[in-house]
């Protein structure tokens, strides 16, 4: 019965392989299997069949081929590649793996960019296959199925190897020119010429010539070229997905890119910041304490509206978040001292509200003083401890929390500047 044929292929498949394997790792050759180059050529060839198990099946061998020491090679890379626009949600989260395992095995081999890109350059335009993989995977931010958005967020997070220029798309909804490439001069060849079409006639050609205004770009010549928008705006999208998995995942991502790349750190902070005022309670901690790491390898500046928002949720109820916001405020540096000033303002007041918070806030105190030595001067210390010259101090009481939150900053601040 046809409707059962697509179970024999897969459990055919599937026991041939394991038999392969198994024959291999005994070091003895079972007759009528294939060797290692040979097998691998064998599956991926089910990667075209017309039922979607076999097609993920296929897939899923080809990676646990990999996973057991063969060399999958990067001819299969367009294909993988195809299989990412399949009908089925199944095997494009398994061809999403493949592709993902192929850029790490060939970052560096270099891929025609027209063929994979789907523009109309030449073979002789290439690009590294790290790139163009992290803009398919980032493409796949954007699919129907969230458990497909959901890997692609998380696989984005490993690709460290990859150019800034595509990296920095990631946050950017303004789709970029790359790969822009100026033809020689004296070679330059309007679209429609016969340089430019060697099947046509030069009669027609120039008939075939559509003008272009001075100052405008023709953006079907071969002089500017649109990235693939995958990359544009995939972590946008993923922050702002209506599902929590996607957003979790895209937060993880972020903060592993941050922590290989200070200039993505850079542009990354508001987006950050922003998800701090998410809905779900472990996605703003996700938030929180994924900025918090960045800014233990990275100097990270806040300024007074990130500020604001922090503020905000310092007043959260879940009082890990509020000790993950005393901990992120402890990692990074304002900007000025009026920045700092209500910072301290704030925190003095959260200290007489969160009793049970003081010593997070005293050691959140303490490491704002440390990183901030050269802002804390003479005016910020008279107007902490309410000091006046044409008045007697009044003695503080040592149990006033907020004295103590006050000294906290003053002395580290004191105990980090030079002598």
């Amino acid at each position: 019965m046809r409707q059962f044929e697509f179970r024999t292929r897969v459990a055919s498949l599937e026991l041939y392989v394991q038999l392969a394997l198994l024959g291999a790792r005994g070091g003895a050759e079972t007759p009528g299997l294939v060797p290692g180059a040979a097998l691998v050529t064998l599956v991926s060839q089910y990667i075209h069949d017309g039922h979607p198990k076999v097609r993920k099946v296929a897939l899923d061998l080809l990676y646990a081929l990999h996973l057991a020491g063969l060399v999958l090679g990067p001819d299969l890379y367009p294909v993988a590649v195809d299989s990412l626009k399949d009908d089925s949600e199944a095997v494009r989260f398994s061809a999403l793996r493949l592709v993902w395992t192929l850029s790490r095995l060939h970052a560096s081999q270099l891929v025609p960019l027209g063929k994979l890109s789907g523009t109309s350059v030449g073979s002789s335009d290439t690009i590294q296959l790290v790139n163009d993989a992290f803009v398919k995977v980032c493409d796949m931010v954007n699919d129907i199925s969230m458990s497909v958005r959901t890997e692609a967020c998380v696989l984005l997070g490993s690709y460290h190897n990859v150019q800034f220029s595509f990296l920095s798309q990631t946050l950017s909804k303004k789709v970029m020119s790359h790969l822009k490439r100026r033809p020689p001069l004296g070679k330059h060849h309007p679209r429609g010429s016969p340089s430019a079409d060697s099947g046509a006639s030069p009669g027609r050609s120039k008939r075939s010539t559509i003008p272009v205004a001075e100052g405008d770009l023709d953006v079907g010549s071969d002089e500017f070229r649109l990235l693939d928008s995958g990359a544009c705006g995939a972590f946008v999208h993923g922050l702002e997905d209506e599902y929590r998995e996607v957003r979790h995942a895209a937060i993880n991502s972020i903060g592993e890119l941050c922590l290989g790349s200070a200039e993505f750190a850079k542009l990354a902070v508001d987006y950050l910041v922003d998800i701090f005022n998410d809905e779900i309670d472990y996605v703003r901690l996700n938030a929180i304490q994924s900025l918090s790491k960045v800014a233990d390898h990275h100097t990270i500046v806040l300024d007074g509206e990130q500020l604001q928002i922090i503020f905000g949720v310092m007043e959260d109820a879940d009082p890990k978040i509020r000790r993950a916001i005393h901990h992120l405020l402890g990692s990074v540096r304002v900007q000025n001292q009026a920045c700092i000033a209500t910072v301290v303002e704030t925190l003095t007041r959260s200290v007489v509200r969160h009793s049970s918070d003081q010593l997070s806030i005293y050691r959140c105190l303490g490491q704002l003083g440390s990183r901030h030595s050269d802002l804390v001067d003479t005016s910020l210390v008279e107007r902490l401890l309410k000091l006046e010259k044409q008045f007697l101090t009044r003695e503080f009481s040592q149990d006033d929390g907020v004295y103590t939150a006050h000294m906290a900053l003053i002395f580290n601040a004191a105990a980090a500047k030079p002598s």
